[in-house]
């Protein structure tokens, strides 16, 4: 009687711990796809085009500066291979890239291995909840994903079940972000969108400086290289071509520590590490910031020109099979660096007197522009305090850093209109505030700080009902805690 109740327990117990899985798991997979329109949505077509092509192909595996960086359509003219664009979004971690790929590439394939030159990409960096958005409409690709990151995979099941069964009843019109959607990406998997000018305040994004030197890698790197070496080995086995190239790289974003001497050593590192030929040379791809878009390693339409031209020398020079007769484009300038309006038109903002100001002298669209720097002793004693449009006939564009220390408040608010392009690393840092509205449905456009050390631990950020996730490109890698429920 005794072992019989025993035994009843521990089925229970397990009962109690399965069920519930099971139930998230059912919500998962039962509910229709809701993020089919994302940016990440656009992995499933990029997955289906790799195992469509039973010809030799060329595949180029990496993070979204592949997406935004190629023009595939010319890069079939220039190598007479179809091509394959396998990257899309930093936040999927190059592992999840490698693993997606393995499968679809044959003999006779050519493959080019392109992350980011960051810690992150060149990590085993795996995001739960950005794969699950990413195959939200083909649980196939499930099967590629290697065993040590289902773990992670089911617990970001919970989170991501929520936040889908939300979606499927809400009656509010899905926000996608203009730029960051699957119809802006054409059937090799570029981004298609026209993209004329870089658009960034300061025409680089001073909050994710690019280290080029050997003490960028992070810990993790010695782990991803054995993995990626695996990779390389096993694509080499079925009788695949593999090259490494590097990514496109804004010259404004480089660290004062980056010299000839850091580059070449980095190099001559990752050759040591990495199986496989190098094919491009580092300096080739640090292009002008005229060339770039919104990020420091997104190109506009004359950088995804020039990137893609010198991808095919380098495939030209590297592999015997690619054919040489088609004549490359020649690569054209860089387009002029934009200005901006920086005058404010209208009446005074009332919350103008509540910070302290410097203008923006350094290079960049918003050159003349404010930047918040502090707070006054008004502002310091407000309990919220909202951003200013304007102030003396001036944008407030940035935020700097340490705006906020020493402020009472625990509600920061963005409204609508909003001129803010930037936050500054360390802006929150001593300010304490426990949440921020953001009115505007264009904020994915402001550039968040590299992390947001001095808010409350239980920071939330409201942001308009209907917008989606991976809508919040640079946002939505924060780690931050979304309530959707503000009018758009």
């Amino acid at each position: 009687m005794k072992k019989t109740k025993t035994i009843i327990s521990v089925i229970a117990a397990l009962l109690a711990i399965v069920l519930p899985f099971l139930s998230v798991v059912t919500v998962v997979l039962a509910i229709p796809p809701q993020y089919s329109d994302s940016f990440t949505g656009a992995l499933n077509e990029k997955y289906d085009r790799l195992h469509s092509i039973k010809e030799d192909k060329i595949v180029v595996v990496g993070g979204s500066s592949v997406a935004f960086g190629l023009d595939s359509e010319a890069l079939e003219r220039y190598t007479g291979m179809p091509v394959v664009n396998f990257g899309l979004y930093a936040a999927l971690g190059t592992k999840l890239m490698l693993d997606l790929s393995d499968r679809g590439i044959k003999k006779g394939d050519i493959v080019v291995i392109a992350p980011e030159l960051d810690p992150q990409t060149l990590s085993m960096y795996f995001n739960s909840r950005t794969t699950l958005e990413a195959i939200d409409d083909d649980y196939r690709m499930m099967l590629d994903i290697g065993f040590d990151s289902w773990f992670n995979l089911f617990g970001g099941m919970w989170s991501f079940a929520g936040r889908k069964l939300a979606l499927s009843k809400s009656t509010d019109p899905q926000i996608l972000d203009p730029v960051y959607n699957s119809a802006n990406l054409n059937e090799y998997g570029d981004v298609c969108l026209p993209r004329p000018e870089n658009t960034m305040a300061k025409y680089h994004d001073p909050n994710t400086p690019v280290n080029l030197s050997v003490d960028m890698l992070g810990d993790g790197f010695d782990e991803f290289c054995d993995y990626l070496n695996k990779y390389i080995a096993k694509l080499k086995l079925k009788g695949a071509e593999v090259y490494f190239s590097f990514c496109p790289i804004n010259e404004m974003s480089l660290t004062n520590n980056t010299t000839a001497e850091t580059r070449a050593e980095l190099v001559d590192y990752l050759k040591e590490n990495i199986n496989c030929e190098f094919i491009s040379e580092l300096d080739d791809y640090i292009l002008e910031a005229g060339y770039f878009f919104d990020t420091n390693f997104h190109l506009n339409d004359a950088g995804a020109d020039v990137r893609t031209a010198r991808l095919a020398r380098d495939l030209r020079n590297a592999s015997e099979r690619v054919d040489v007769t088609a004549i490359i484009k020649a690569e054209p300038s860089a387009p002029a660096l934009p200005e901006a309006e920086i005058r404010y038109v209208g009446a005074d903002d009332p919350n103008a007197k509540y910070f302290t100001y410097s203008v923006f002298t350094d290079e960049g669209a918003y050159k003349g522009a404010y930047v918040i720097t502090g707070l006054t002793e008004l502002g310091r004693e407000q309990k919220t305090l909202t951003l200013p449009l304007g102030a003396d006939g001036l944008k407030v564009v940035f935020v700097g850093a340490s705006a906020f220390a020493d402020c009472s408040a625990t509600t920061l608010i963005l409204p609508k209109g909003t001129n803010i392009m930037l936050f500054e690393n360390g802006a929150f840092l001593d300010s304490g505030f426990t949440e921020m509205y953001m009115y505007d449905s264009n904020f994915p456009y402001i550039a968040p700080p590299a992390d947001f050390y001095g808010v409350d631990a239980g920071f939330a950020v409201h942001i308009p009902r209907g917008m989606n996730e991976s809508g919040l490109y640079e946002w939505s890698q924060r780690g931050l805690y979304f309530i959707y429920d503000l009018d758009a």
